[in-house]
């Protein structure tokens, strides 16, 4: 069976800011699910996020939360900026 992966570093302004989005985007991370497997880690200014699916619609599903948790991050961050 073909698997489809994703591997996927966004880079941010600061360290701290990259520190939050992952601690926002973590807790989906680790949870299990059935079609996919993704991991995530924080390096410096970057973010990195692998993920592998059996098929291509788990694979969007997965990246479409984990960018729908990035987006919400950035936008509070950016509308609360006592936050970071």
């Amino acid at each position: 069976m073909q698997k489809y992966s994703l591997d996927l570093s966004l880079h941010f302004q600061n360290e701290k800011e990259a520190e939050i989005v992952y601690r926002t985007v973590i807790p989906d991370i680790v949870k299990k699910h059935k079609r996919s497997c993704a991991e995530i880690e924080c390096k410096h200014l970057s973010i990195r996020f692998k993920v592998v699916a059996l098929d291509a619609v788990a694979l969007r599903a997965s990246f479409n939360s984990f960018m729908k948790h990035v987006a919400l991050s950035k936008k509070i961050m950016e509308n609360f900026h006592n936050i970071h």
